[in-house]
């Protein structure tokens, strides 16, 4: 197993770096046997050879073997061997105060320092430092800077940190500096209430879009009342509404939505917040439908929607364009400008049926080049026997750290109970094999059929330990390597955190990856957090590395959709929702991000996703019905099933309805690409500054703004706004927040997560054994490696002596058995 040391073989607490060196006594041994058993010299008769044969047997004998151990204890030294040994310290006897003095810290009680200082000096040597003031808390960095090793530190804050640093950053940094942080468990003592809300910043003109307000405080529950205007009109007033959801159709243009609290706190800044959002027109999308469809009239309403049973002589003119049941022969002769179309960064929807797909002769084709998916066979069950290798990342993010804020389980526990739920689950004739990885990987059992073997692989999954380093692309060349040589189809599933330091994308696991799925190995990811760094799971990484495998991402709770193409019947069952035989495997796109589907479909069209496609949605067969990938600039979506005419009449479900809105949204991608004058900024807080992107053919002017040039027809420019409020930029609208810091407040729970990873802990100034908590959570383990190799070396250098001597008497004597009797 991945122990420890990674790569080193320990027993109890002796251990040798480089064990390998060990194997090479075997060849050492043999060259010696030879040596010490061949004669060197001449006999006159085979009696004279017998005689000095006899005479010398013992004595080789002994040099034989006192050379091996000499040889033995030199290849034991050259393979560094050690042990560890651990004392404890209590660090530096001083503590170092830090005090928060920003503006979210005056809800607490101002005298917060003198106490502690009070208290603490009583025992230690007080050093003071200021950490963060004002509106822009910087509590990561200003505690960075003040470790220096060794040391404890006592944080006044309520662990606020508005930009900079990242706390938990900061908590995995005192690990290697071996600093202790304590902080205070402080609770308000004024009262204070703010208001946030949620909802699009753009939208589409003429339909509904959802806005969603919050009210949260810190101290005593308020009593306050919620108002909420658009374009300046009241749209609602309530007494102590905590929470309001507000649909609202925008006409075109930009719209100021606002929300207010009418209350008496001690933060002003906070009771009012600024949104704007922009209704763009309603794009223009061609439907071509040689036949009346439902789904024309579902649709009608969103889009500005042009129905024809040909596709136009010009596309340019359409943000996207809807190709309904279409067989390839009405297509053929537009092949180069659909492809035109496409790279010039158009949309274009496919949808299946009796004449498309599979039954419109696409297979072969042009057309078919351009789709993210091949034309299947009509084959629903796949003949081909399943392997798999499971991969666990057992590296230090993954084994000492919470998946979770305040859990005790790490996610190593996590992914590792999950992998045993793969096994229980998957079917009887699928082979399952294992691999881990932290520096380096290895394999752990090869694929082996699950019926018989559960047991013994939850057994090695349950033994496993964890390692130092972490290198996902060794954990995938140990899955390619134990995939080689069986028959069927390849599958990796990667259970992993995707953190290999700060690097988002990191280069190796997705060369390994690109090189795998050329060997047909599909790569399914399963992203389980970890409180390390500022993300809990690399998405970046995992989800690109599903697309490059032609396999998907899945969450934590989502692992059992991989039940639809592995799982016993009994598992599979339970992933669909309601009556449905539709499961979404990628939650990660715009089409199905916390979309539900409980929809049956009869019918569908047999296809086949093509490497880098994003696989949507599949049938409980494992047949895929939703695919989205890219051609040029263009957006390509194929629906392997009908508009609802025959086989899929509960999609037009108003429950269901939303996923082909989506579809179409993300054929248009952005309907303003073409206009002359393009602005896209984004709403912003005071402090922090807004860019101000304008896309046009001319150097755009303006009194307040002073642009650059970025690219060709692409400038920016910088905003720093003096006061909350909305701002006008051309045709465009930016709301500016207050401060972020009003909008944090309370003690936040991160401070503690970062207090628990130093090895310190939370304390409470009023609790009496506040000064032996902190004796006790101040001491420090630390580990000291001993170098052991001159042990062998003596013992090595003792047994060349000891033959030298012998050897020395045998000479003088006559023989060592002569010498023996005497």
């Amino acid at each position: 197993m991945i122990g420890r040391y990674v790569g080193s073989f320990c027993y109890q607490s002796y251990c040798l770096e480089r064990p390998y060196l060990l194997l090479v006594i075997v060849p050492v041994f043999l060259s010696l046997l030879f040596l010490i058993y061949k004669n060197f010299i001449r006999f006159h008769d085979k009696a004279e050879r017998k005689i000095f044969t006899k005479k010398k047997k013992w004595l080789r004998i002994f040099v034989l073997a006192a050379r091996s151990i000499a040889f033995f204890m030199i290849l034991a030294a050259l393979a560094l061997p050690f042990t560890t040994e651990e004392t404890i310290t209590h660090g530096e006897p001083i503590i170092r105060i830090l005090s928060d003095n920003s503006r979210s810290m005056e809800i607490f009680d101002s005298e917060l320092l003198e106490k502690a200082r009070d208290k603490l000096g009583k025992e230690y040597s007080i050093e003071l430092s200021q950490i963060s003031s004002g509106t822009n808390s910087e509590l990561g960095q200003g505690i960075l800077s003040n470790i220096q090793g060794n040391d404890n530190l006592f944080i006044i804050s309520d662990g606020n940190n508005i930009k900079g640093k990242k706390l938990l950053d900061v908590g995995m940094y005192t690990r290697v500096s071996n600093t202790r942080i304590f902080a205070l468990d402080i609770e308000p003592e004024r009262n204070d209430a703010y208001v946030t809300m949620k909802g699009p910043s753009e939208a589409i003109a003429g339909t509904p879009s959802r806005f969603t307000f919050t009210v949260e405080y810190v101290g005593s529950q308020p009593a306050f009342t919620l108002q909420v205007y658009i374009d300046d009109k009241l749209e609602f007033s309530g007494q102590n509404v905590f929470s309001k959801d507000i649909v609202k159709v925008l006409g075109e243009g930009y719209h100021k939505v606002s929300a207010k609290i009418i209350i008496d706190d001690y933060f002003s800044e906070n009771n009012v917040f600024y949104k704007s959002v922009k209704a763009v027109p309603k794009p223009k999308v061609a439907f071509v439908s040689k036949k009346k469809s439902p789904l024309e009239e579902g649709i009608k309403s969103i889009y500005e929607l042009k129905a024809m049973a040909e596709l136009p002589p010009s596309l340019d003119k359409y943000h996207a364009v809807v190709l309904n049941d279409i067989p390839y022969s009405s297509l053929k002769n537009r092949i180069d400008d659909i492809t035109g179309y496409l790279l010039d960064g158009g949309g274009i929807v496919f949808i299946g049926g009796r004449n498309s797909f599979d039954k419109g002769s696409y297979e072969g084709t042009l057309l078919e080049s351009l789709l993210p998916v091949k034309i299947g066979t009509g084959k629903i069950i796949d003949p081909f026997k399943h392997n798999i290798v499971i991969v666990l990342d057992v590296s230090e993010s993954f084994s000492d750290f919470s998946y979770k804020k305040g859990g005790s389980k790490t996610a190593l526990d996590l992914g590792k109970g999950i992998a045993v739920k793969m096994i229980e689950q998957f079917r009887d004739d699928i082979s399952v094999g294992l691999a881990a990885f932290a520096a380096y990987g290895q394999i752990l059992s090869q694929p082996v059929e699950l019926a018989g073997n559960r047991k013994m692989l939850s057994g090695i999954i349950e033994r496993l330990g964890s390692g130092q380093g972490t290198s996902i692309d060794q954990g995938l060349i140990m899955a390619e390597a134990a995939l080689e040589k069986v028959k069927g189809t390849k599958n990796v599933i990667l259970i992993s955190d995707g953190k290999m330091g700060h690097q988002e994308l990191p280069h190796a696991p997705l060369r390994i990856a690109e090189r795998m799925a050329g060997k047909g190995i599909k790569i399914y990811t399963v992203g389980l957090p970890s409180e390390l760094y500022d993300v809990d799971v690399n998405r970046v990484l995992m989800t690109k590395l599903a697309q490059i495998g032609n396999g998907n991402y899945f969450e934590p709770n989502e692992y059992q959709y991989l039940n639809v193409f592995f799982g016993k019947p009994e598992a599979k069952d339970k992933v669909f929702f309601g009556n449905s035989n539709l499961a979404v495997m990628d939650r990660n796109h715009f089409i199905t991000e916390d979309l539900s589907i409980n929809s049956r479909i009869t019918g569908l069209n047999f296809v086949i996703p093509k490497m880098g496609t994003r696989n949507l949605v599949y049938t409980g067969d494992g047949n895929p019905v939703l695919n989205s990938g890219r051609f040029g600039l263009g957006r390509i979506v194929t629906l392997a099933t009908d508009d609802g005419t025959e086989w899929a009449g509960s999609l037009l479900t108003k429950e269901n309805s939303l996923l082909l809105t989506r579809i179409i949204n993300y054929a248009v991608g952005n309907p303003e690409k073409d206009k002359e004058l393009y602005i896209d900024a984004g709403d912003g807080f005071l402090g922090e500054g807004n860019e101000i992107m304008v896309r046009s053919d001319k150097y755009p002017v303006s009194k307040q703004l002073t642009f650059a040039k970025q690219e060709e027809n692409l400038y920016k420019a910088l905003f720093t706004a003096d006061e909350a409020g909305y701002y006008q930029f051309f045709d465009a609208l930016v709301a500016i927040n207050h401060h972020r810091e009003y909008h944090k407040l309370g003690l936040n729970p991160e401070l503690q997560d970062m207090a628990e990873l130093s090895g310190g802990k939370m304390l409470d100034l009023d609790d009496e054994e506040i000064i032996e908590q902190i004796k006790t959570f101040s001491e420090r383990k630390e580990t000291a490696r001993k170098d052991l190799k001159l042990y062998p070396l003596g013992i090595a250098l003792a047994a060349f002596i000891i033959e030298l001597i012998i050897r020395k008497i045998y000479e003088h004597k006559g023989s060592f058995v002569e010498v023996s009797k005497r």
